[in-house]
């Protein structure tokens, strides 16, 4: 079981839109963190210090490793991003609870401002987490996709889907595989579904190769959201917003 996790990142994510004043919009921001296991070094945060014990029951409740570290990293990761919000409150001051179809709740002692929502994403090396404003809808995504399972991403992809990849010539197929997956899957967190209902939903219908090397994905059916996947050293971390909004790049991770 995992008995600490390090902080890899935890900051404010820069929201521009043009139209009207940024003051008028407080809504207007994000706050992004990245959480992996810890190795025993000086940085190392204890569980017992990150979550609250009401997530602490949660977690001893899982009957494997894997999904009790998930679980873990994904709150810690959780816990950094809602800490970096303006005026956030400390950690153990509140906790997520799963909802029905398991999205994160927060629960306990809140900012003034109670319309903060919270996103989560893990892989087995590492969790992300974003929060935002209920205003301004959002999602993250964190994938990793192994060669041998390539085959099984694309099998699942519409025609057009893999069109649109194709156009990305310098990108491995375990890049591009990982782009299209992650940002589907943070526009179904964005929209409260999951990955629920025939991929062919969130068909893709625009990719641009950014000049930071970031990768937007526009969407068939969806056309008022916009995916930015960035690539980390863990995988691609997707976040789904409002396709006018501009959101700065991810801090070194």
């Amino acid at each position: 079981m995992l008995p600490s996790v390090r902080i890899l990142a935890a900051s404010l994510l820069t929201l521009e839109r043009d139209a009207g004043k940024a003051g008028d919009r407080p809504w207007l921001r994000a706050a992004f963190a990245m959480a992996a296991p810890g190795d025993g070094g000086p940085q190392d945060r204890a569980i017992d210090g990150l979550l609250h014990p009401a997530e602490q029951a949660l977690a001893a409740g899982f009957p494997s490793a894997a999904r009790h570290d998930g679980f873990i990293l994904g709150r810690a990761a959780a816990k950094a991003a809602l800490s970096a919000w303006p005026s956030g409150p400390a950690p153990r001051d509140l906790w997520i609870e799963p909802g029905i179809f398991g999205q994160p709740v927060i629960r306990g002692a809140l900012p003034a401002d109670a319309s903060l929502r919270i996103g989560i994403s893990h892989i087995q090396a590492c969790a992300v987490a974003i929060a935002f404003d209920a205003a301004h809808p959002m999602g993250i995504d964190l994938e990793a996709v192994a060669p041998d399972a390539v085959a099984d991403v694309m099998q699942a992809a519409t025609a057009a889907d893999r069109a649109l990849l194709g156009t990305l010539a310098d990108h491995p197929q375990t890049d591009r595989a990982g782009i299209l997956w992650s940002a589907q899957e943070s526009l179904a967190k964005a929209l409260g579904t999951g990955l629920m209902t025939s991929p062919g939903l969130y068909e893709l219908n625009h990719i641009e190769l950014m000049a930071d090397g970031r990768v937007a994905c526009g969407f068939a059916h969806f056309a008022q959201y916009k995916a930015v996947c960035s690539r980390t050293a863990q995988g691609w971390c997707a976040i789904a917003l409002p396709k006018n909004t501009r959101i700065s790049r991810l801090p070194a991770c």
